[in-house]
């Protein structure tokens, strides 16, 4: 299966640089109107066109060193220190209206009002468990995974690798 691995950068790791960019990314995009939300999720470039609720940028509340353990012991894979360090500060995140993210703990399954709704990330336990059934001898999480077929993965030494077409594993 390695040779099917494309990584996005020549050597993009989950240091802790990564997470300073990605905040001087999405932090130019608050002249357009911020949220704050009662589980520290912060949303960041309110585009009203679209609907009131929506932002270009969702960036979840924290993890407690609980959840994370919780999520590692359910994938049933140590989650790298990259990770670990990320869910601490963000329960994942969506970014440019979905078109880059990292998945989190989705800790409401009803969606009954605009802030619950605006609250959790998409599920990272799901694509994992079923990541886990197509390549039993998986290595990495996976954080995000796309409509074309292809996943994001975390690696243990905080590689971030890109998959191009997940369903060619089994």
């Amino acid at each position: 299966h390695r040779n099917q691995l494309i990584k996005l950068r020549k050597e993009y790791k989950m240091t802790p640089g990564y997470l300073s960019l990605i905040h001087g990314l999405v932090e130019k995009w608050s002249r357009l109107g911020t949220r704050e939300l009662r589980n520290g999720t912060i949303l960041i470039g309110n585009t009203p066109k679209i609907n009131s609720n929506s932002y270009l940028h969702e960036l979840y509340g924290p993890l407690c060193a609980i959840e994370i353990a919780g999520l590692e012991d359910t994938i049933g894979i140590k989650f790298p220190i990259g990770l670990v360090e990320f869910f601490k500060i963000h329960n994942g995140c969506n970014l440019f209206n979905d078109l880059i993210g990292i998945y989190g703990l989705k800790k409401a399954q009803k969606r009954t009002d605009t802030e619950i709704e605006l609250s959790y990330p998409y599920d990272i336990i799901i694509p994992n468990l079923e990541y886990g059934k197509l390549s039993p001898s998986r290595r990495g999480i996976v954080i995000k995974r796309y409509t074309d077929g292809s996943i994001i993965l975390a690696e243990p030494d905080d590689t971030v690798l890109r998959i191009a077409d997940s369903n060619k594993l089994s």
